[in-house]
């Protein structure tokens, strides 16, 4: 529960997290005023597992959660709003599904890409691939592999462009 600031649109505000299939329908909180407060607003952040993206069974579950418990937590006749950062798992799942506009209009997904353009050296690529691949098989630690990449990384970054430079391994 957030303080009570006199003036901050954030005054008294609770953050409340819950697995989506735990334990959610019902949530309310008393203020310190002595109103109940129900939710206005849900993050529903990745919500489902690899299993759980992969089985339809597990896929329509978590659609069904997700329509009658979550969207339900303002309350009857109450709006709700969402906002659900997820990653597409497989085709059909509830991501996917979230995302695609024609299916799922009540969303306004938005779906964004790692890489935006590729490098242009691909043959360097490959050359870099395979010197990894064979250190990996000979039980080495890739030493000769990242090597050359450091003394090529210029050239073999040229052309490429990703969304988020500082994820990587």
């Amino acid at each position: 529960v957030l303080p009570s600031i006199p003036e901050s649109k954030a005054a008294g505000a609770r953050v409340k997290c819950a697995g989506i299939t735990g334990r959610i329908r019902g949530l309310k909180h008393k203020r310190s005023d002595g109103k109940t407060a129900r939710p206005d607003f849900v993050i529903v952040e990745d919500p489902q597992t690899d299993e759980a993206a992969r089985s339809p069974s597990q896929v329509q579950q978590r659609i069904q959660i997700f329509q009658k418990a979550i969207l339900g937590l303002a309350g009857p006749d109450k709006k709700i709003a969402g906002f659900m950062p997820c990653t597409v798992i497989a085709p059909g799942d509830m991501a996917d599904r979230a995302l695609d506009r024609e299916r799922s209009p009540v969303w306004q997904g938005q779906r964004s890409r790692m890489v935006l353009t590729w490098p242009t050296h691909s043959a360097m690529w490959d050359q870099y691939a395979d010197l990894r691949k064979s250190s990996r098989r000979a039980g080495g630690d890739c030493r000769e592999s990242n090597g050359f990449y450091r003394a090529n990384r210029a050239a073999m970054d040229a052309g490429a462009s990703v969304s988020w430079a500082e994820r990587f391994n």
